[in-house]
């Protein structure tokens, strides 16, 4: 049995409440408690027609109580499919965007959901727009893929969190022409700085290794080393050496001061030759000479030629243009002329 109401001459139906209690509008076969059809735009509309405070027009989805279904509004394209956004009952309360064909909040794989703490999480790609969180923003994991990138107006430069195989969070940062300039391996917490650290300090409890370092202060917890030319050990070492430094300088210091407040000692080698200081216009100098016959301080001229030597056996000789003129030898508090 149904309830029809209908108006004007033609005899059509506007109204049918059918057995079940359905009311439909512009159908007489209701599906819904409430069932509106129409061949045009099919519009429901609530309106408070007072502009006062507390009045309110809105559409209420109740439930019962915790044990019934969802609450929710479902947006459907027919044999397509479509969307539902609401509450899902069964998942905490849980407010939901879901797809599916229909679908409702406890479809598989939502695409957002936001916890009644305000916590949301999306499935898919933010493309555009500012997101202002108070709390955490939290990507959930992709391995070998990059879950976050923030991409510059420039697309080569952007600034990206990748997820590797490892399951660890790699930090990387591209220049406008798309070459990596920061790589931070979050399995190995090695650092790579592709460019220039212009000021600030930096601080390691690893290695730090770099093909030029320009810095006013270097400050070392333990030591300093630099690579040789065939790129498999080290040519010079600095060392705190717990609290007394040493230093390994193989290839000499060739320009410049060198203050110390210990010992200079260098390797031992009977054909070595250290030179002490230059005349800046010449080839005069001081050098300490060690040999097979003797090891001492020899002081040369202008013009290249010895003019003293002091040697570690006692002698002691003078040169005029390369010539020996005097040799002494000192033995305790005696001297002898040669």
């Amino acid at each position: 049995q149904k309830m029809l109401f209908g108006t004007g001459s033609t005899g059509s139906t506007d109204v049918t409440i059918n057995q079940s209690g359905n009311v439909g509008i512009g159908t007489d076969d209701p599906g819904f408690k409430l069932d509106v059809q129409h061949a045009g735009d099919s519009v429901i509309q609530t309106r408070t027609t007072a502009n006062s405070s507390g009045n309110d027009a809105y559409f209420r989805a109740a439930l019962a109580g915790a044990s019934a279904g969802d609450a929710f509004i479902q947006f459907d394209i027919d044999s397509v499919g479509g969307y539902a956004l609401g509450i899902d009952n069964s998942d905490s309360d849980k407010f939901k965007l879901t797809y599916g064909g229909p679908a409702t909040p406890s479809t598989a794989n939502p695409l957002m959901t936001v916890t009644t703490a305000g916590n949301a999480t999306f499935a898919g790609t933010i493309s555009s727009g500012a997101i202002t969180s108070s709390g955490p923003i939290t990507v959930n994991n992709v391995n070998d893929t990059y879950n976050f990138k923030a991409i510059a107006g420039d697309t080569d430069s952007w600034f990206g969190v990748y997820d590797d195989a490892n399951n660890s969070a790699n930090i990387i940062v591209t220049r406008s022409d798309g070459a990596t300039s920061f790589r931070h391996l979050g399995h190995s917490g090695a650092t790579t700085i592709n460019g220039t650290i212009s000021s600030g300090a930096i601080t390691s409890s690893g290695a730090i290794e770099s093909t030029s370092l320009q810095t006013s202060n270097i400050y070392l917890s333990t030591a300093l080393y630099t690579l040789n030319a065939a790129g498999n050990g080290w040519d010079t070492t600095i060392n705190r050496n717990s609290g007394s430094p040493t230093a390994n300088l193989p290839g000499g210091i060739t320009s410049g001061a060198l203050s110390v407040t210990g010992n200079i000692t260098t390797a031992e080698d009977v054909n070595a030759t250290y030179t002490l200081g230059r005349y800046s216009s010449g080839v005069a100098y001081s050098l300490l000479r060690a040999s097979a016959n003797a090891t001492g301080l020899e002081i040369r001229t202008h013009a290249g030629n010895a003019m003293g030597r002091f040697l570690n056996n006692g002698t002691v000789q003078l040169f005029n243009n390369g010539t020996s003129v005097l040799t002494m030898i000192v033995l305790w508090r005696l001297c002898l002329l040669m």
